[in-house]
């Protein structure tokens, strides 16, 4: 089974749409190493544990809240904290999902 056909359809995106409280199914616009998914306003980003951890992704936020404060230029994650994101696993495969605007 393809990417697109495993984690854009099925299963995969309602449990996905349920873990996240999405109102809306989530549409997957770059399936590559991250999933990426369009939720209208805001973007969730599923990085695979088995590519980079979550202790590598939190490196990554924190980076980003930083460089966010010195340009416009960057995504910023939502939510209260900067470093905002939570585990989803699904079928044997483990992801850190962080919502961005």
């Amino acid at each position: 089974m393809d990417k697109a056909t495993r984690y854009g359809t099925g299963p995969f995106l309602r449990q996905l749409r349920a873990a996240s409280g999405l109102s809306d199914s989530p549409e997957l616009i770059r399936h590559n190493t991250n999933l990426v998914y369009d939720c209208g306003t805001s973007i969730l980003r599923l990085t695979p544990n088995s590519f980079r951890t979550r202790r590598d992704v939190l490196r990554e936020l924190h980076w980003m809240h930083f460089v966010g404060g010195h340009t416009e230029d960057v995504v910023t994650v939502l939510g209260d904290d900067p470093t905002r994101s939570r585990q989803f696993a699904f079928d044997g495969e483990e992801f850190t999902v962080t919502a961005l605007e």
